[in-house]
């Protein structure tokens, strides 16, 4: 019998789709569920750098493979909004600053950067411009807006396995624009679009504005939700099992089965713009202008809530191991366990509205209106530590012991022969 072996190639990352790095979009993966792949178990807090700039750092960071980190702010006075890309260690390595064409008229960015595997850089303006550029800070291209700097892009932009960049605008079109900078579709609803859209494995975008909306990778309605359901900057978290969660201006957390019909809804106490994040065990997790972080079962029920002492709207975000970070209009940046007692908190100098996100080594970012960018570890305790290291020593104090024994032995018979020779 012949057996024929046929070795299949491994496919290779397309250059133009989302980077593989810990933290390369919005929320840290293509179904916005805030969720890292890496244990911060050993974060205690510890403030290991600030950046400082001159504003507030309003929106969300993304790290490289490297852990470099980008983030969008004013890197001066007198100076435009630009993108800010940082070294590991906290240092500046470059700034791309976004033209002010009208002399009456200061930009603001408030979208997060996303960044694509060939290492080029895609973010929103307020001048109605989506901007590509290279991982050394120079401008690849830039696609404008039906109504130019009329139609301002705010939410952070998503992409696609196959590099198409998806956008929202505040007059309500989600845009589609190819790698190279060419349009491929625009998708036209009736409210603004300031959420990041959330994709699922068979391409399916999912984005909210009034009402929450499914299309297909072509641009093509599956689906919508418009009754009576608001989105204002809430973007869509997908689970593992395909519900589709999304927190609205009326205060409320929707879930939604993949074919678009309400599953449950669950009500804060205020209005919210904070999306919402899904942690390992498939709890669900927002914040309100009530105050407090919510903790919501998969079935709807309300697991457990911590009360800040201001609004919390910021997206949390989610350490492998459960442990749930957000910060809060009070100032204060928190770390709760998954059954919502305080770990530890930090406070900053001004209102947190910017959402978080972890790096490789477990490191947590998150920036704030006191105008810094934090970088939090902790002791970095691994196995080695907590075991080898002291088992190493040990071994090393016997070894040196019964070396000594034995050298005192040897030459105690060494002098006993000669002793006895003589």
């Amino acid at each position: 019998m012949l057996l024929t072996i046929i070795l299949f190639p491994a496919q290779a990352e397309d250059p133009n789709g989302p980077m593989d790095s810990p933290w390369s979009r919005y929320h840290g993966n293509a179904k916005n569920t805030g969720l890292s792949p890496y244990s911060t178990k050993h974060v205690d807090g510890t403030v290991l750098w600030t950046y400082e700039i001159n504003n507030s750092v309003l929106g969300g960071l993304v790290l490289d493979k490297e852990g470099a980190i980008y983030f969008v702010g004013r890197f001066s006075r007198y100076r435009e909004e630009s993108l800010i890309c940082l070294d590991p260690n906290g240092s500046l390595r470059w700034t791309f600053e976004f033209t002010r064409n009208d002399p009456y008229r200061y930009w603001s960015v408030w979208s997060s950067p996303v960044l694509a595997e060939d290492g080029t850089i895609y973010v929103g303006c307020n001048d109605g411009n989506l901007y590509a550029i290279s991982n050394e800070g120079n401008l690849k291209w830039n696609y404008t807006s039906v109504l130019g700097a009329n139609e301002e892009f705010r939410g952070p932009p998503s992409i696609g396995d196959d590099g198409t960049v998806y956008i929202g605008s505040e007059e309500g079109r989600l845009y589609a624009v190819r790698p190279d900078g060419t349009l491929r579709w625009i998708f036209e609803t009736g409210g603004v679009i300031g959420c990041s859209p959330a994709i699922d494995d068979d391409g399916i975008i999912y984005f909210g504005g009034n009402g929450l909306y499914a299309i297909d990778p072509d641009g093509v309605e599956l689906w919508n939700f418009t009754d009576r359901l608001w989105i204002d900057d809430s973007s869509p978290a997908i689970g593992t099992d395909g519900t589709i969660y999304v927190a609205t201006d009326d205060g409320g957390l929707y879930a939604f089965y993949p074919n678009g019909t309400l599953r449950w809804k669950f009500m804060s106490g205020e209005w919210t713009d904070s999306s919402a994040a899904i942690g390992p065990d498939g709890t669900i997790y927002f914040g309100s202008t009530d105050n407090n972080l919510y903790a919501v079962n998969p079935d709807g029920t309300q697991k457990w809530n911590y009360t800040c002492w201001d609004w919390v709207i910021g997206a949390p975000a989610i350490g492998a191991e459960g442990t749930v970070y957000f910060g809060s209009h009070d100032g204060s940046f928190y770390a709760l366990r998954p059954d919502g007692t305080l770990k530890w908190n930090i406070s900053t100098g001004d209102a947190i509205e910017s959402y978080p996100a972890i790096g490789r080594d477990g490191t947590v970012y998150f920036g704030s209106d006191d105008h810094k960018l934090y970088a939090i570890g902790g002791s970095h305790k691994t196995f080695v530590d907590d075991f080898c290291i002291p088992v190493i020593i040990l071994v090393i104090l016997v070894s040196v012991a019964v070396f000594v024994y034995l050298w005192n032995r040897t030459r105690a018979i060494e002098e006993r022969d000669s002793n006895d020779s003589g």
